[in-house]
């Protein structure tokens, strides 16, 4: 789950936000799935994944998802391609026509 991936990581980064605290406190309290995932779960730091996506013209398009931490921002840059020469990245010409 990587959304309790994400929550242990900004409680790592922010340990002083009470609202995220106590956010993560009734989590764990009201949901045995998210303790359980939260007492298990590694933190991660999101970098590279595969992902498919269903276009409703061109159909299914598998893409790679690349994660950029901006620590000093305190954001993140998602990069979204499509490997080279493949359908995917002719997919949005074939789409326009």
């Amino acid at each position: 789950m990587a959304r309790g991936s994400r929550l242990h990581g900004s409680l790592a980064r922010y340990p002083s936000d009470e609202s995220l605290a106590a956010l993560v406190s009734e989590l764990r309290t009201e949901s045995r799935e998210f303790e359980r995932v939260w007492r298990t779960a590694p933190v991660r730091v999101p970098s590279h994944r595969r992902k498919t996506i269903i276009h409703p013209r061109a159909g299914p398009l598998r893409l790679d998802c690349d994660v950029m931490p901006l620590p000093e921002e305190d954001q993140q840059m998602v990069f979204v391609t499509a490997n080279r020469g493949s359908f995917e990245e002719r997919a949005p010409q074939r789409t326009r026509d």
